[in-house]
C-alpha cells in the first residue's frame, strides 16, 4: 500500500514539477481521476473516449443522485417530481438511490417526504457521475444505472 502512495506522488510530483507528461496505464478509475489531466477510455482495443476526466464525466450528468438511508424501510416509494428518475434500493431497502438531473431538488423533496411519513434519515448526500460511471455507459450494453454498495458513496 505504502508503495502504491509512493508511486502516485512520484508520478503527481513528475508532472508538477518537471511538466513531464507521463503514460499511465491503470485499472483503478479513481487513480486516473486523481493523477491524469486527459484520461482514454480504452474498449475492445479502441479508443472509446478521450477528454479531461471532468469533461468525460459531464458527457453523463444522467448519473447524478441523491442517496438516502432510513433508519428503517419505508412502506412507500418517496415521490420525486422529477418524470425522468430512475431509483434504486439498497442496504435491505433502508436505502434509495435516485439517480435525477437535479439531485438538490430530490434530496429536498425526500426529506420533506420522510419528515410528513415520520421516518428518520440516517445519512442523505449527493453524487456526481464517476469515472467508473463514464466506463460502463460506454462498454456495458443498453447502459443503466448499477446497484452499488452504501460504501460507494462520494
Amino acid at each position: 500500500m505504502a508503495s502504491a502512495h509512493l508511486i502516485r506522488d512520484t508520478i503527481a510530483r513528475m508532472n508538477r514539477e518537471r511538466d513531464t507528461t507521463v503514460f499511465l496505464t491503470t485499472h483503478n478509475l479513481e487513480e486516473a481521476n486523481q493523477l491524469c489531466h486527459r484520461v482514454a477510455i480504452i474498449h475492445r482495443g479502441r479508443i472509446a473516449a478521450i477528454d479531461t476526466p471532468q469533461a468525460l464525466r459531464g458527457t453523463i450528468e444522467s448519473r447524478r443522485c441523491v442517496e438516502v438511508v432510513f433508519a428503517e424501510p419505508p412502506s412507500a416509494a418517496a415521490p420525486v417530481t422529477d418524470a425522468a428518475t430512475i431509483q434504486q434500493t439498497f442496504a435491505g431497502g433502508a436505502g434509495l438511490r435516485v439517480y435525477t438531473k437535479s439531485p438538490g431538488a430530490a434530496a429536498r423533496e425526500i426529506a420533506a417526504w420522510a419528515t410528513g411519513h415520520g421516518l428518520r434519515i440516517e445519512s442523505i448526500g449527493t453524487r456526481g457521475p464517476s469515472l467508473e460511471d463514464v466506463f460502463l455507459s460506454l462498454t456495458t450494453p443498453a447502459s443503466t444505472p448499477k446497484e452499488g454498495p452504501v460504501s460507494a458513496r462520494a
